[in-house]
């Protein structure tokens, strides 16, 4: 099995972007506004951590078909104002590079390619454990992976991250490591490798 990596990919700039200024501290999320990306579970587990820390800031960095049904939603939850859809972006890491937290909460994720772009700017992470997501995140090292469809368990994962400085600042430490393995390059090398001893 070859794992994939998008660090170094041709579709973004060598140039790194200059951060998003974004409300402090944010949490991001980026992906499409589907059910399967439990975005659904963020937004109601976002309403918890407002209750639980003084101020906080959602980013939802994507579009998709239930984007109007997510706006209702965060509505619904008294805190709409502090949940900013910001659609598409062809090139999300300005908010990346901007966020205190990012969290992947999906239901279903083979390998989320996100989860290595967000180590890359140097994240904390949060993400659920479905898929590929342990193997992306090197087995929770990288990352905090929580059980999913647990909206309850995702706010007080963020809760704590935030209201600790601390473990914030370690986990962006933390996420940036081993990055290696995670390159257009290697990707390239071990599947030039498979070639070559198929033909041997």
């Amino acid at each position: 099995m070859v794992l994939n990596g998008t660090i170094g990919s041709p579709r973004l700039s060598a140039c790194t972007p200059p951060p998003k200024g974004l409300n402090r501290p944010a949490i991001v999320f980026v992906g499409g506004l589907h059910p399967r990306k439990g975005v659904d579970d963020l937004i109601t587990g976002f309403a918890k951590v407002c209750a639980l820390t003084p101020r906080a800031f959602l980013y939802l960095v994507g579009d998709g078909p239930y984007r109007d049904t997510y706006k209702h939603l965060a509505f619904e939850t008294g805190f709409g104002d502090r949940i900013h859809f910001c659609g598409f972006q062809a090139d999300p890491r300005p908010y990346l590079l901007g966020a205190d937290l990012f969290v992947l909460p999906s239901h279903a994720e083979p390998g989320g390619l996100v989860l290595p772009e967000a180590r890359e700017a140097g994240c904390a992470i949060i993400a659920t454990s479905v898929g590929g997501n342990s193997e992306m995140l090197d087995g929770g090292r990288a990352g905090l992976l929580v059980s999913p469809r647990r909206p309850d368990v995702l706010a007080e994962a963020m809760a704590r991250v935030l209201k600790d400085r601390k473990l914030l600042s370690d986990m962006r430490t933390q996420s940036q490591l081993n990055l290696d393995r995670f390159t257009v390059e290697r990707a390239a090398k071990d599947c030039e490798s498979v070639y070559s001893c198929l033909l041997d």
